[in-house]
């Protein structure tokens, strides 16, 4: 746990994403739900240890709920504040050297123009390689990086058997031949 945290008002861990030796972790509802993201590196403080690196975020206010969703792949981290904005969302990337060595500067936020209040837009996130899926309530959205830098949005992905209570994209998974989400029914 991070120094002088408290689990319980910042639910340390309510997301997590490894890959090789990255370790991130959201804590939602730390500082007003403002929330925080945690990275962490092995070996960081001696061998087989896990060491606290850096924390990242945004300039946020109170209720944003940032860190809701997380997914790292290789020098990229994607980060889920699903209560930006009074509940349209927004999702922040970021990369490991982006302003000098392990900096992870944050490069884009994305925010699609077609969100409506409790959207929620980065209820879900995943990442890899170049692919890189968002969800919200009742859409996933599809992204691809752009010469390296930019994410774009490629496709916009919503059930065609959806009915009052049914919820798409509250969960969602991408890797190098296949993208799944999960419609859940809440009626």
């Amino acid at each position: 746990y991070p120094h002088n945290y408290s689990t319980w008002p910042g639910r340390f861990g309510w997301s997590t994403s490894l890959h090789n030796n990255t370790l991130v972790v959201g804590a939602p509802f730390t500082g007003y739900n403002s929330g925080s993201v945690y990275i962490y590196e092995k070996d960081q403080d001696g061998p087989d240890q896990w060491g606290h690196v850096k924390n990242v975020g945004a300039f946020l206010s109170g209720g944003d709920e940032y860190g809701w969703s997380v997914s790292l792949y290789d020098d990229w981290l994607c980060v889920g504040s699903k209560s930006h904005n009074s509940n349209y969302g927004a999702v922040y990337i970021y990369q490991r050297n982006e302003g000098g060595t392990n900096a992870w500067g944050q490069t884009q936020k994305i925010s699609p123009s077609d969100l409506v209040a409790y959207d929620w837009f980065g209820y879900s996130v995943s990442i890899y390689d170049n692919k890189l899926l968002i969800g919200k309530l009742g859409n996933i959205y599809f992204y691809e990086l752009d010469n390296g830098t930019t994410w774009s949005e490629v496709d916009k992905f919503t059930s065609s058997d959806s009915y009052p209570g049914t919820y798409m994209g509250l969960s969602c998974s991408v890797t190098e031949n296949y993208a799944v989400t999960v419609i859940e029914n809440y009626a």
